[in-house]
């Protein structure tokens, strides 16, 4: 009965250890799938992070080209202003320039009409004797050429 027993007690003993082999065997399997998936999982990460320093390295990229464009028109706006301001300086200077001339011009007619009129008033009376005397030697020249 002893040996019965023992032997049941065995068999058990067996099948326990069995079963627990196998759910050792299919934790082990379970575990090297894990890990496979892991390591696919691990492989898929280095892809993606791959991709996304690529992604990045174009995004800073067209910042970076976005921003010199920017710089630049912003420049160009800053240079256009600044050709506006010489043409407002350089219409006003112009104004002053042609009213500058106009002072001029109307100086010189007033001092022309001064002078004409000094001249009249010095020579003319001077120049009508000379005229009369002239026309009187002309016409004595004549009578005596006759």
């Amino acid at each position: 009965e002893i040996s019965c027993t023992s032997g049941a007690g065995t068999a058990t003993a067996l099948g326990n250890m069995m079963a627990v082999a196998a759910r050792i065997q299919e934790r082990a399997k379970r575990l090297l799938e894990e890990q496979n998936n892991l390591q696919d999982a691990k492989i898929q990460l280095e892809h993606s992070q791959t991709l996304r320093e690529q992604e990045t390295s174009r995004n800073r990229d067209c910042k970076r080209r976005m921003l010199e464009a920017s710089i630049a028109r912003n420049q160009i706006e800053l240079d256009l202003f600044a050709v506006q301001d010489k043409i407002t300086d350089q219409r006003l200077k112009n104004q002053q320039m042609e009213n500058k001339t106009r002072c001029i011009k109307e100086a010189c007619d007033i001092t022309k009409a001064q002078f004409n009129s000094d001249v009249e008033t010095l020579y003319a009376p001077h120049e009508m004797e000379m005229e009369s005397c002239r026309k009187t030697l002309e016409a004595k020249v004549e009578r005596a050429q006759e």
